[in-house]
């Protein structure tokens, strides 16, 4: 493997993260009982489609330029989970992309990344940077899918800054087949007067493990993270999510929703933190689970911790079954009991759904859920 970083480009960038990456011992996921493993080979990656890339004031090149930027730290983890993926990621990514908005820029299509892997595309690092210019908006979609049953593996990592009063919605679509590997590391700073929404679904691979990571930096910066999950069969989902309060006047939501079902694991963590110096932030987190068999593992495990006094912090978690009432209200109309069972799962999700910004991903998605949700 040596040798080959040495051909790759960005060859000095690459050996550094890689040597960290080799003195590491792949992370052990407890509640799952699931040990990552070092992958032994560097392959390519061609298989991507990019729609309304050519915008006024939108640019996608390189992450390279972008690492000049004091506002990226690559190693930035004091909140995030084990940084074995993300140095793997560093080491040996096979793609990369610097999507910049310039300011005051108002990207009207939402700009769509679609990773597809299969047989000739296994493996795929994927290295994203984002940053959002002053007074920008702007709406992103990444969705990764296999179309066949090849064993696959993917790991990603995605940085975004979003300056002074920027409105981004991103939107994230995890679709892999059950033989399938996933690990997934992102953070966000926010700056002054920035919102910024954040809609996940992760709805396949056999194995995805995870963590977000939101810095509330700037004055009334502000942002929404909307996680979905949907785990089946044996799947196992292990996901952590952390908002970190900065700034005076902050506000973060996590708002999980998931269905959980035959003899899946899943494993939420919820994770709220007010440092000194953000009085006057809110912020609110916790997940909503339905479970739909007695033969699963569902872990919501939600914290707060903090040193700012004038703060309002709320968590919850809501794990039960379907309604009853529900399913007798729609039963009684005449919807048969198993697509009575249907609607009330993808009612859960809709929030996730309404907003993503692409038809096809839309459709593709609720054509999954009418597949597995028996």
């Amino acid at each position: 493997m040596q040798n080959i970083i040495q051909t790759l480009d960005h060859a000095d960038f690459r050996q550094k993260y890689y040597d960290r990456y080799q003195a590491k011992q792949p992370p052990f996921w407890n509640r799952i009982k699931f040990e990552g493993k070092k992958i032994t080979d560097y392959c390519s990656f061609d298989n991507i489609n990019i729609l309304n890339a050519e915008q006024k004031g939108l640019h996608i090149r390189s992450v390279f330029p972008a690492l000049s930027n004091k506002s990226i730290d690559l190693d930035a983890n004091r909140y995030g989970l084990d940084d074995f993926y993300p140095q793997e990621v560093y080491a040996l990514h096979n793609s990369n992309y610097f999507i910049q908005i310039d300011a005051d820029a108002k990207i009207t299509k939402p700009l769509i990344i679609e990773y597809t892997l299969n047989e000739k595309n296994p493996q795929l690092l994927d290295f994203i940077i984002i940053e959002a210019g002053e007074n920008s908006k702007a709406s992103i979609l990444i969705t990764y899918k296999t179309k066949d049953g090849t064993p696959v593996y993917k790991n990603s990592v995605l940085k975004v800054h979003a300056k002074a009063y920027a409105e981004l919605k991103l939107s994230r679509v995890q679709n892999l087949n059950l033989e399938s590997y996933n690990s997934d590391f992102s953070d966000f700073n926010v700056d002054d007067n920035a919102n910024v929404k954040y809609y996940s679904a992760e709805f396949g691979a056999k194995v995805n493990v995870g963590s977000s990571t939101v810095y509330l930096n700037g004055y009334k910066s502000v942002m929404e993270t909307q996680p979905a999950y949907l785990a089946d069969q044996d799947r196992k989902v292990d996901l952590a999510y952390s908002v970190i309060f900065r700034g005076k006047k902050t506000d973060g939501k996590i708002n999980g929703c998931g269905a959980v079902m035959d003899t899946a694991t899943k494993v939420f963590r919820g994770n709220i933190f007010f440092e000194k110096g953000s009085s006057g932030s809110a912020g609110r987190e916790g997940s909503f689970d339905i479970l739909l068999d007695k033969t699963i593992q569902s872990h919501s495990i939600p914290t707060l911790f903090c040193e700012e006094d004038n703060v309002i912090g709320e968590h919850y978690a809501s794990i039960g079954r379907i309604d009853e009432n529900q399913m007798l209200y729609l039963m009684s109309r005449g919807i048969p009991k198993k697509l009575a069972r249907k609607v009330i799962v993808e009612s859960t999700f809709r929030p996730i759904l309404d907003n993503i910004d692409h038809e096809e991903t839309k459709l593709e998605l609720l054509e999954e859920l009418n597949k597995r949700i028996k």
